[in-house]
Order: C-alpha cells, then structure tokens, then sequence
C-alpha cells in the first residue's frame, strides 16, 4: 500500500525537503505541495489523501485553522518550528508533531508509524516494507545524509546521547536515541539484543545462554530484550 501525501508549508525549503524526503520512502506517494493554505484547501475539498504533512504559522490560514475548514477527519504530521501547538494539535487526532530543522531519522519514524495507524483505519495488515527490497539506508551524521548499504553494517552501539553504526568501511556518529533507532531499523532486519547494542540478524553467528555472537565480536544479552531476539530468529531456526 502507498499513502497519497502532501505537504503544506509557506516556507519552499521546507517544502522541497518534504518532497526529497517523502521521494526517498517507498510507501508514500508525494502527490503536491502548497506553500498557500488557501489552495491547499481547495485542492483538498477536490481530492482524497492519505497523510498531510502541515507547518502551523502560515499567512492568510494557519495550520490549525486550515483543518478545522476541511470537512472531514484527515490525517495530518505537523512539522513546525514552534512547539506551542503540540498539545493542541493532538486535539485534531494529528499523527504526530516534528520540529524543525528535520532529521530524516525523526522524519522516517513519523512515516512509520502513520503507516501502521493508516493500515489500520483501512483495515489492511501489514508491513510498511513490504514492497521495499532496497539494501540501504539514510545516515545523518557531521551534517550531511549518507547512503549506507545494509549489509555493511556489523552493529550499533549507544554512547551517552549519541550512537555509532560501525559498518566494514567507516563508523557513523548519529545522535539519535537508541530508541528511535531501534524502532526504524527492527521492521528491516535489525534486533536490539541489549540496552546499547543492535544488531543485524544476518549477522548473528551464535546465541549461548547469555552471549550473542555477530560480526565476529561478542555481545551480553540484556535480559529485557532475550524474548524479542528469540521471537525474531524462531522462524528461521531449525531444530
């Protein structure tokens, strides 16, 4: 399945980083983007969408106003600057509330999970990735996004407020939460097996008691996160 999405915000930087962000997730269809919440409401009393990315402050209507104009539920990710609307927001069933600037990370998270809550409302099972065969991901990392092919990843590992993807070439500084991390990387073959350490399942050579074995380097498993990492190998062990 993929979302029909738009993306409102008078801002063009925002807009045309929406758009390259949107273009780079397999499930979204990035159908227009309005930088006049007036058009962007015609627009949307003619057409149907799935996921309506929303900046709040605009001229002429603002982002709130603008829903409360259209006539039905629609499902919205507010991506702002100000975070004096967030607790308003959530009165309008929004999907999420992103501030700006945006990490594609924090971006792609917010996709995900309207991904699962839209799935649901049209009562359709399944998984965001279930079309997406790609063999890489986006970094953010010293400023800049990079490609990195999956394969090339041996683990990553929490430090403090940071975390670091070693891969065979080069290791990547990103500071986002394990956490986050966790949550974007687990539907596309990756296993959080410990407080600090995540894992590709591609990876794993050997599970004994409480020693995991991946990419040649032995890790503790944390006791929380055994029963998720036996449920993830379950269908491919034998024996």
């Amino acid at each position: 399945m993929k979302l029909k999405t738009i993306a409102i915000d008078d801002e063009q930087l925002s807009l045309d980083t929406l758009e390259d962000f949107c273009n780079k997730i397999e499930f979204l269809n990035f159908a227009a983007k309005f930088n006049d919440p007036l058009e962007a409401a015609a627009y949307l009393k003619k057409e149907k969408v799935d996921l309506i990315f929303l900046d709040v402050q605009m001229p002429h209507m603002d982002g709130i106003e603008l829903l409360k104009s259209l006539p039905k539920h629609q499902n919205v990710i507010f991506v702002t600057a100000y975070e004096d609307y967030a607790l308003t927001s959530y009165d309008y069933n929004a999907i999420d509330y992103i501030m700006k600037p945006l990490p594609f990370s924090r971006f792609m998270l917010a996709c995900n999970k309207a991904y699962d809550l839209i799935s649901k409302e049209k009562g359709i099972v399944s998984n965001p990735y279930e079309d997406f065969h790609s063999d890489f991901i986006f970094i953010t990392t010293g400023g800049k996004t990079l490609k990195v092919d999956l394969h090339d990843i041996n683990m990553i590992v929490a430090h403090n407020d940071f975390c670091v993807f070693y891969t065979n070439s080069e290791n990547y500084v990103v500071h986002e939460s394990m956490k986050y991390i966790e949550e974007v990387l687990e539907p596309i073959g990756f296993v959080r097996i410990h407080k600090s350490y995540i894992v590709p399942i591609s990876k794993i050579e050997s599970i004994d008691g409480n020693v995991l074995k991946a990419a040649g380097e032995e890790f503790p498993i944390g006791r929380t996160f055994r029963e998720n990492l036996l449920k993830k190998i379950e269908p491919l062990k034998i024996g």
